[in-house]
């Protein structure tokens, strides 16, 4: 009995031997399997990360574009309505006109030299105001085109410098996050082989 209870015991350790040995081996393909998962969401994280700066970005730059075009429309719409201003100014200085040559006409008295002096000289006056008054306007809205341009061009040459500049770190970066996986699986590669060797050693 005690040679049978011996094979029995040997029997039983060889199995329990057999079951760790398995539970050894399949340690590091777990390991492995948690490594690439692990550097697998960091590479997304790290990728989304970057998509939605550019889309910041790109979001920044539309919308300064189109405050850049609603404020030139907004110029256009002022010049617009001087010009209209103008053209009325225009026609009631005609109508003033033609009311007081109507009234020379009906006196049926010829208009003097002064007179003529003075229409001239008042319409003279008018359009000087006239050309006065929308100068600055006009040359203070083309300086705010040129600025606006200005700027616009600066703000997208200073984003596609910022994305020249962030590539070639983002290179680096990603070249540096292979080289971490890499050693991050021969770390667990070289604990797999000293699992191995200390099983055996068994």
């Amino acid at each position: 009995m005690p040679a049978k209870k011996t094979s029995t015991t040997t029997k039983a350790t060889a199995d329990k031997k057999e079951e760790v040995n398995n539970e050894v081996m399949e340690m590091p393909r777990l390991m492995n399997q948690f490594v690439d998962t692990f550097w697998n969401q960091y590479e997304r994280s790290v990728a989304r990360a970057r998509q939605m700066r550019e889309q910041r970005e790109d979001a920044y730059l539309n919308a300064l574009k189109e405050l850049m075009q609603f404020n030139k429309e907004y110029r256009a719409s002022v010049v617009n309505l001087y010009s209209d201003v103008r053209k009325t100014n225009t026609e009631l200085m005609k109508q003033a006109v033609a009311t007081m040559n109507a009234r020379t006409e009906d006196a049926e008295q010829p208009k003097s030299e002064e007179e003529n002096e003075m229409l001239r000289q008042w319409q003279d006056v008018a359009h000087r105001a006239e050309t006065l008054a929308t100068t600055p306007i006009k040359s203070g809205f083309e300086m705010m085109d040129r600025l606006a341009g200005n700027l616009e061009n600066n703000v997208e040459s200073y984003v596609a410098y910022s994305r020249e500049q962030r590539k070639q770190w983002e290179d680096l970066g990603d070249e540096y996050m292979k080289y971490a996986r890499n050693t991050h699986h021969k770390v667990v590669d070289r604990l797999e082989d000293t699992m191995k060797t200390l099983v055996n050693a068994r």
